[in-house]
């Protein structure tokens, strides 16, 4: 049985390579964001996807309800959802 992976920002950066080393390894995972991660498959077996947003935690719920339905757990959760202010020299 494949290891499953939640991770939380996956649309770019850090959490998409994440979940793109995490399928390649064989793993389900199961991705948030408040964006749809155009380099990632679509909805397969292997990966699943939900909208959300980390700053908004009463609209959570919903989603994480759908991606954990047809899984009974994570063996390792990764919340990488985050923003950065400007960056300066």
């Amino acid at each position: 049985m494949p290891q499953t992976v939640l991770i939380t920002g996956v649309s770019s950066g850090l959490g998409n390579a994440l979940a793109r080393h995490f399928l390649a390894q064989g793993w389900d995972v199961l991705g948030l964001s408040r964006r749809i991660p155009e380099n990632l498959p679509p909805e397969t077996d292997r990966f699943h996807f939900a909208f959300g947003d980390v700053t908004a935690p009463e609209d959570l719920h919903e989603a994480l309800e759908s991606l954990m339905q047809n899984h009974g757990g994570v063996d390792l959760l990764i919340l990488n959802a985050g923003t950065a202010g400007a960056i300066r020299d």
